[in-house]
């Protein structure tokens, strides 16, 4: 008989594509995991593994089983999740995944909201990049996560990850209080070479998201900057060194020495996500909090697009 265990950690060793990494996102030891495997292989007597010097990867039967592994755990958290709310269980722990711009507009706001509407469940936050995030996500060490992407960059997730768009988060143009191209909002596309700029990424070009979008419109500009903190960023636009390409979320609002303004040929906005894993996608405590997560970035987004 099948042993759910063993067929978790075949998903696992699945998504993570080696025992190390599954070992690690289930809290086992390797060996465990390869007693495991070995144990599972002997009870149907088909090879799962095929067995390298230095590596292991799925044998065709491991990957027609981590096909049915997948779709039972599925079954199980939509059972588990079935259960608790029978029981109306709201007890539990849910770790959430935001990228940086979002742990500053949004943590505080989930954390506070999680514990007035749900006193029985932890909130735990954790900061990472979204292709950081989703990995996070498919290895088990959050629960489900806050990630963005671009119109010309946008997400390709694992097999195992299911991404519901919030909205969308527009750019704004990020200039000293005292430029003057505070008087001509909504600002003129040729005026974005007039003055020089700050990369909110390291090298190459590409890796920011103004400089791709200028280059891709056959514009040339000075970077005077770059810098991946984004309080440093603000810092130099409020100085006057140069202006920043920014999404809204991203744009600290209290800072009063920089104006944020629209452009006359604005960029696709970003996008905003809310991914999960399917296996736990009915998982009682996630279906909690998820509404909480979701509500307040679309709260946030929505006073953006005002502004």
């Amino acid at each position: 008989m099948l042993n759910v265990s063993a067929l978790r950690m075949l998903h696992a060793v699945a998504s993570s594509g080696s025992i190390a990494g599954a070992a690690a996102a289930l809290g086992y030891t390797p060996s465990a995991v390869s007693q495991q495997l070995a144990s599972l292989e002997r009870a149907i007597q088909v090879r799962v593994l095929e067995r390298g010097p230095r590596s292991v990867r799925l044998s065709d039967a491991g990957v027609r089983l981590a096909a049915h592994a997948e779709a039972v755990l599925a079954k199980l958290a939509e059972a588990e999740a079935d259960m608790r709310a029978f029981a109306g269980l709201q007890t539990g722990t849910a770790t959430l995944a935001l990228f940086p711009s979002a742990m500053r507009a949004l943590a505080a706001t989930i954390l506070l909201n999680a514990a007035k509407a749900l006193p029985g469940i932890t909130m735990h936050i954790e900061e990472f990049e979204p292709a950081v995030a989703l990995s996070a996500l498919q290895d088990g060490a959050v629960d489900c996560a806050l990630v963005y992407d671009f119109a010309d960059k946008q997400l390709e997730p694992p097999r195992s990850i299911q991404l519901k768009v919030i909205g969308s988060d527009p750019f704004r143009l990020c200039v000293s209080a005292n430029d003057s191209l505070v008087k001509t909002a909504p600002v003129a596309e040729h005026l974005l070479t007039t003055r020089p700029w700050i990369a909110d990424g390291p090298p190459p070009a590409e890796s920011c998201f103004a400089l791709r979008l200028l280059s891709q419109r056959g514009h040339e500009v000075t970077v005077a900057a770059r810098s991946e903190d984004a309080a440093a960023v603000h810092a130099l636009v409020a100085a006057g060194i140069g202006v920043a390409l920014l999404p809204s979320m991203a744009i600290d609002t209290r800072n009063h020495n920089i104006a944020a303004l629209p452009l006359s040929d604005p960029p696709p906005p970003r996008r905003i996500i809310f991914a999960y894993r399917k296996p736990s996608a009915e998982y009682a405590i996630l279906a909690m909090v998820g509404p909480i997560i979701r509500n307040a970035a679309r709260q946030r987004l929505s006073a953006d697009s005002c502004g």
